[in-house]
């Protein structure tokens, strides 16, 4: 059934996003593979899963929000309850081996941090970060607002997508309760998404591409929220719909696949007219028209339905983990590689530090372990953490209410 209580197709796509991004991020380390071309179009993957977010929460929370059974406290607690432990997880592991390396390969403070650039594009220009600006990063990390320092990435740099999920979960109640009796919501998605690319059009027309300007436009929470209203949107939109055909599934694909492929032309050959609008939203449809390539997939084996059930589950952690493990693993890696022509201390950690990419084997050695890590620590660590979490933090809260 179209729009079923749990739609098994897309905790598929989730957990195909999650490797998506993880390669996205892996290929640089990998010299002259075709997975470099990721680099031109693998940001949509993470556009996709906050359109995903936006699309599943409605799902699921709607009927309470349309009845008037929907605890906004309750929500934010659960939704922090799902995002806290593995971010402090994720950032306690890089923090300690960034300091950890730090000590062992006597260097001091301040650190040299790489600019951030356009696909395509390479800079060996760098600037420093002193020991105060490093503690106040790991200050905004904790309290979950590093999404806004639009200055530098530091420790896991994909936890700024934590940061920014959460900014989108404090409006969520308030977003589906002024969207869902607007009649003409097709109208209202085709403006939104025109007006969201303004301020975008505006940036790439200033051809400024300074480190503080792609920082900006790469996790700035207000201009990603457009993807979690595009997901609340297309639910609604689907739901008044209530209709699903194969052929239209046909057409999604092919539309989804044209519009990365698009996203891959325009970026890899002109980066500074076209970088900053597939980034932000241009690609809209097309990622629209992947979730509902995927909302009608059944499956009918048990056992396999649950696995893709625990596999959805687990896509933010294999998500949050991949950049802490992989400095760990290539750090292994390099010194394994280097120890073969090294015959001491020194000389082990200067061919180590030469030795800069990575080959296919070791990658998929790498996705292995990383998947089989993540998917212990969700169902292991993780999710019991996250119900005894939630579920006190909602009793406490009752308790506090109760008083009052």
């Amino acid at each position: 059934m179209f729009l079923a209580k749990k739609i098994i197709g897309l905790d598929i796509l989730r957990f195909l996003m999650a490797l998506i991004m993880v390669t996205y991020h892996v290929q640089p380390l990998l010299e002259k593979s075709f997975l470099n071309e990721l680099s031109f179009n693998g940001f949509l993957a993470t556009s996709t899963f906050f359109i995903l977010s936006g699309f599943i929460l409605t799902h699921v929370y709607y009927k309470k929000i349309q009845i008037n059974t929907f605890s906004n406290t309750n929500f934010l607690i659960k939704r922090f309850s799902a995002l806290y432990p593995i971010h402090i997880f994720t950032l306690l592991i890089s923090i300690l081996f960034f300091f950890m390396l730090h000590f062992i390969m006597k260097k001091g403070f301040p650190v040299e941090v790489g600019i951030q650039v356009l696909p395509g594009l390479t800079s060996d220009q760098t600037f420093s970060i002193n020991f105060k600006d490093i503690l106040f990063y790991i200050l905004e990390t904790i309290t979950l607002v590093h999404a806004w320092d639009y200055r530098f990435l530091f420790f896991n740099g994909a936890s700024w997508s934590i940061s920014t999920l959460l900014f989108f979960y404090l409006f969520f109640f308030i977003l589906v309760k002024n969207i869902k009796d607007i009649k003409n919501l097709k109208k209202l998605l085709i403006l939104f998404w025109c007006l969201s690319l303004l301020p975008i059009i505006y940036l790439t027309s200033l051809q400024n591409f300074s480190n503080e300007i792609v920082g900006f436009i790469h996790r700035n929470p207000l201009l990603r929220l457009p993807d979690f209203i595009f997901g609340i949107l297309f639910y609604l939109i689907c739901l008044r719909v209530n209709k699903y055909s194969k052929k239209i599934q046909f057409f999604s694909i092919i539309f989804s696949i044209l519009g990365f492929l698009s996203a891959h032309y325009l970026v890899k050959n002109n980066p500074q007219n076209w970088f900053f609008l597939a980034h932000n939203g241009l690609f809209l449809f097309p990622e629209m028209a992947l979730i509902y390539a995927f909302l009608n997939i059944n499956i009918s084996n048990t056992k396999i339905k649950v696995l893709i059930e625990k596999l959805g589950k687990c896509s933010l952690t294999i998500y949050m983990l991949h950049l802490p493990l992989l400095a760990i693993y290539t750090t292994i890696y390099k010194l394994i590689l280097a120890s073969f022509n090294s015959k001491s201390l020194n000389e082990l950690v200067l061919n180590a530090k030469n030795i800069e990419y990575i080959n296919i084997p070791a990658f998929i050695v790498f996705m292995i372990i990383l998947l089989a890590i993540s998917y212990f620590l969700q169902e292991k660590v993780f999710t019991p953490i996250q119900i005894k979490l939630s579920n006190r933090l909602i009793i406490k809260k009752d308790l506090i209410h109760s008083k009052s």
